[in-house]
This record gives structure tokens, C-alpha cells and sequence, in this order.
């Protein structure tokens, strides 16, 4: 029989658990000694727009973890962290006493809401699906965790109150949910106003291709057969080296990462064009929607979300799918044309989420500090 990865690291006596610990331990001493020097850390740990995590970075980083440790395994990294949930909580509370935290807010780790209770301070959950309801998907990885849902589901059902956005699963697990709308980026200039900056045809339909850090390295852009009708918008990460085509064709618009240096943003970017072409995902979807922007969209996998997501967006905005044949083969403009032709749902879809939530979390937070309210407490 397979050993139980779980077996050393698992339990409740003294040995078991300083085990674990020395285990998470030295990995994260690994994470933090090597934050500069291995590129997928950097990424990680400076959230900028200008670098995006790509799959050679991250299989890169995973070579030189298996290098450096044997036991670094996936396997016992899982039961590790599992083993040593409450001790992180404690540790956190520590953290969190000296300030007087009057309210705490997550997005969405179950782990937050445990430290609230132990705080005696009401807590928020916030976003648009749970992990428990990710991770149930994938039921055997899980078998490297086999308390994991059981402990994801006790820290969310102490949260105070959820905040539901659209697009999302999981929220039965909470004891109080409020749905609340869109959280959106939105732009902050106009249309007309981008399309100038960035030297955009006024006249011509304009096509943005949003991948994130994983791009399309197979596409040939140059061969698009759009390109008489359509000017196409790719940001300085997916038109990289990897991409042919770009530069062989004056209706391929490559947007320097220099681009968003200057108090342009993204959101500004999806607001001045006709298409997004894309992989569904709650971003890029909330600000398609709040812009009343059309997608283009072809398969993102193997993922719950995914699904939920296809299944909604037609009643939210113009959609259409693209297969990914279609869409490596650089046959667009049926598609294109077609989308155009999409009349746009009928109803106003609200984005005012972030306020909405923000009003949420100040009479949370105003309960929360209330004298009687911490008498109670006390």
C-alpha cells in the first residue's frame, strides 16, 4: 500500500507538531533568503502590473525548490500547513492585539476569521467564491489534506457576515450573507481621451487581447483575419518575444509597459475598445461589464469558476466563445462581426460594489468599537 504522505507530519502530540513546524519553517526562511533572487518571487512579492507570473517562472521556482530540499514535497508541504493551522492563528492574534483592530476583512482565507473570534472583533468575508467549494472540485489532491474542507469551512462559518459578489459559488457555507453588486475598476478617462493618448483610429474597431502573464506565444498575429477592419491591442507582456507577428502588421498596437507610468491604467485601456478578448475571469469580466464592453472568449481549463462564469455572462453583457482552434488559427472575424451584431442584455448591471462594501465594513467596524459591544466582549 502507498504510505500516508500525512503520517509524520499529522497529530496532536508535541513531536508531530514541532515537526511541522521546522518543516513550514524552513521553507519560508528558503522564500524569504531567495525573495530577490529567484524571478517568480520577485513577482510575488512586488504585485506589479509591469510583471506577470508565467508558467516558465513558476515551473522554474518549483526546479529549484526540489533542489534544495527532498522533503519540500507536495505532499508533506499540504499536511504541514494543515498540521499547523492553529498555531498560525495564535501567532497572527499575536500580531494583531496591539493595534485595536476594530473590524477584520478577508478575501477570502478562512484563516481571518478564526483570529476575529479569537480578537473578539466581527469579521467580513468578501468575493465571489469560496475555497472549500474550489478545492471539493479536485478531490485528489485533496487526499494530501484530508481535513483541509473541514477546516476551511470552520474558519468561514465564524465569519460575521459575507459579502456575496455576482459570479460566485460556495456562500452557503456562511451563516450571513449579503450579496452585494460588481466590484469594478473603472476609468478615469474617457474614451475618446484614451484612444488619443494611445495614437487609436477613432474610425476603427478596436479588439484588446487580455491573457495575463501567460499570453499567446503561439499566435501569429500578423496573420489575424481581421486585420483590414480591426486594430488589435496587446500590452507589453503578450506581445513579447515569444509572439510572431507583432511588429509585422501597423494594425498590431503594442502598448509598452512604459504605458501605464504615465496615470493611464489598465481599466482605462478596457474602456476605449470594442472587444475584449480573453479567459473569463471576476476581473476582467467586472470591468468588461462595467464599461459595457463585449468579450470574446475561448476555454480557461479545468476550473469550477469557468463554468459558473459562462453560464452567467450572457445575461450580463455581449459574449461569444471562441475555440481555441479558431483562435491559434487566427480566424476572428466571423466571430468578431458576430459579437457586434449581439444586442446588449436588457437591464443595468450595478458596479458599485467597492461601496457598497465599504459601507458594509464601517457599521461593521462602528458595532465592533462600541462601548457595549466590547463590554460584551470582555
Amino acid at each position: 500500500a502507498e504510505a500516508d504522505p500525512t503520517a509524520d507530519v499529522e497529530g496532536f502530540d508535541a513531536a508531530a507538531k514541532e515537526k511541522s513546524e521546522s518543516l513550514i519553517k524552513s521553507f519560508r526562511d528558503y522564500i524569504e533568503t531567495h525573495r530577490v533572487k529567484i524571478e517568480a518571487l520577485q513577482i510575488i512579492y512586488s504585485r506589479s502590473y509591469k510583471q506577470r507570473l508565467t508558467e516558465s517562472t513558476l515551473k522554474d521556482l518549483e526546479a529549484k525548490l526540489m533542489r534544495e530540499r527532498t522533503d519540500w514535497t507536495e505532499d508533506r508541504l499540504w499536511a504541514a500547513f494543515q498540521a499547523t493551522m492553529p498555531a498560525r492563528g495564535a501567532a497572527e492574534c499575536l500580531r494583531l492585539a496591539p493595534f485595536h483592530v476594530g473590524v477584520i476583512v478577508g478575501d477570502i482565507p478562512p484563516l481571518a476569521f478564526e483570529v476575529a473570534t479569537q480578537l473578539a472583533v466581527p469579521s467580513v468575508a468578501i468575493g465571489n467564491f469560496t475555497w472549500d467549494w474550489i478545492y471539493e472540485w479536485y478531490r485528489e489532491p485533496l487526499r494530501r489534506a484530508p481535513r483541509l474542507l473541514d477546516d476551511i469551512r470552520r474558519g468561514y462559518r465564524q465569519a460575521t457576515r459575507a459579502l456575496q459578489l455576482p459570479l460566485s459559488g460556495g456562500f452557503d457555507v456562511f451563516p450571513t450573507v449579503t450579496q452585494i453588486p460588481f466590484i469594478a475598476r473603472h476609468a478615469t478617462r474617457t474614451r475618446a481621451d484614451t484612444r488619443q493618448q494611445l495614437g487609436l483610429d477613432a474610425r476603427r474597431p478596436v479588439a484588446l487581447l487580455s491573457f495575463g502573464g501567460y499570453g499567446l506565444d503561439h499566435l501569429d498575429l500578423a496573420s489575424l483575419d481581421c486585420l483590414d477592419d480591426w486594430t488589435i491591442v496587446v500590452t507589453g507582456h503578450t506581445g513579447s518575444s515569444g509572439n510572431t507577428g507583432v511588429g509585422r502588421s501597423k494594425q498590431i498596437h503594442v502598448l509598452p509597459e512604459s504605458t501605464f507610468d504615465v496615470g493611464l491604467r489598465y481599466e482605462d485601456v478596457v474602456a476605449a475598445v470594442d472587444v475584449v478578448v480573453t479567459k473569463p475571469g471576476y476581473g476582467i469580466v467586472s470591468e468588461c461589464v462595467a464599461h459595457n464592453i463585449a468579450v470574446l472568449y475561448t476555454s480557461r481549463g479545468h476550473f469550477r469558476e469557468y463554468e459558473l462564469m459562462v453560464a452567467e455572462m450572457p445575461t450580463l453583457l455581449r459574449c461569444r466563445f471562441l475555440d481555441q482552434t479558431a483562435l491559434f488559427a487566427g480566424q476572428w472575424r466571423t466571430a468578431l462581426e458576430a459579437l457586434m451584431q449581439q444586442s446588449v442584455p436588457l437591464g443595468s448591471v450595478a458596479t458599485d460594489g467597492a461601496r457598497r462594501a465599504s459601507d458594509v465594513i464601517q457599521e461593521m467596524h462602528d458595532v465592533g468599537s462600541a462601548p457595549a459591544s466590547k463590554s460584551a466582549a470582555n
